[in-house]
């Protein structure tokens, strides 16, 4: 990603790109509702909409005609996914609807938004960590349900919290020796150098076994690529069939 100003208003269709009963348009920025303002009736205030709450809005043109009637939500900077002022409007899945607002919005000041930029965003704003960044990515792309408790594992921050585990035992054993460097008056007692090496070999294993389960995590992630091969009739189709729980391979008596 070539990255832009993460400080401009930015706007991108959430939803999928075909014809649907409804699709949800995001809006991000300190100025974005002062953008969403342009074309939305009522403008979306802070001051007049409750935060957090579904609220309508009519999308009107440049000449003040009705593109559409909408549901959207309006949140305040810290409390949105990205840290920002944000603004979730649901319109109707139209192509030329969705073509109209984003048009509006972006000759009103906003750009459309980098793919990911709302999670970089929020990820820039603290309010996710980078495995929870990537997580996002891996919980939209997960295909089996293997991928997809993956993702979520790390989307809650479990493996947040057990590097952040490694970090805090690394730096109360950095701490037993640097306090006894610091030790000038000799008044704390000597370090136990056998406890010492025994807590330091067991967060290394710890760690290695950490690093070990990556490799796992790309063959639940990325899956594996397997050949299925012999000679001919001797059942490549049948157990293709067999292992993926439908008739993926044509297949016959004949």
């Amino acid at each position: 990603m070539i990255l832009k100003d993460h400080q401009d208003p930015i706007i991108a269709l959430s939803s999928g790109l075909e014809k649907s009963a409804i699709a949800l348009i995001r809006l991000s920025g300190s100025r974005c509702l002062e953008i969403a303002g342009r074309f939305l009736s009522p403008q979306p205030e802070p001051k007049k909409l409750d935060a957090g709450r579904i609220h309508r809005f009519k999308i009107l043109d440049e000449k003040g005609e009705l593109v559409d009637k909408a549901l959207g939500v309006v949140y305040l900077a810290p409390k949105s996914y990205t840290g920002e002022n944000m603004l979730e409007l649901f319109c109707h899945g139209s192509p030329y609807i969705i073509r109209k607002t984003l048009s509006m919005a972006i000759k009103a000041g906003a750009r459309q938004a980098m793919p990911g930029e709302f999670t970089l965003r929020a990820f820039l704003n603290g309010k996710l960590s980078l495995n929870e960044a990537e997580a996002v990515n891996d919980l939209i792309n997960s295909e089996t349900e293997k991928q997809h408790r993956a993702a979520v594992s790390q989307l809650k921050g479990e493996l947040s919290e057990k590097l952040r585990n490694f970090k805090q035992k690394l730096v109360n054993l950095l701490a037993q020796i640097e306090v006894r460097l610091d030790d000038s008056y000799e008044e704390i007692s000597e370090l136990n150098r056998k406890n010492f090496i025994k807590e330091l070999a067991a967060i290394e294993d710890d760690i290695s076994a950490a690093a070990s389960s990556f490799e796992r995590g790309k063959f639940v992630k990325s899956g594996v690529n397997v050949v299925i091969c012999g000679t001919p009739n001797c059942g490549k189709s049948s157990l293709l069939n067999k292992l993926a729980g439908y008739d993926k391979a044509i297949v016959s008596p004949h």
